[in-house]
């Protein structure tokens, strides 16, 4: 689990549709996304971390990345 409030991490990071992904698929991309962020933040702090570092990391694209980060 995520966080304290969301009962499962498909409920954090449910699927959204178009990106045919649904579910705990998406679930699992997007919190591999999140923790490659966290670990990247934990070594490199926030200001020096990138989108491109952190699909690197969870081993995507930039532009996949939006798909599940689009803000």
């Amino acid at each position: 689990m995520l966080s304290g409030t969301a009962s499962s991490d498909a409920e954090c990071f449910g699927g959204v549709p178009g990106f045919g992904l649904t579910g705990t698929t998406y679930a699992e991309a997007a919190r591999t996304c999140y923790l490659a962020g966290l670990e990247l933040c934990a070594e490199h702090g926030y200001a020096a971390v990138t989108v491109e570092m952190i699909a690197d990391r969870a081993g995507i694209s930039p532009r996949t990345f939006y798909n599940y980060f689009p803000s």
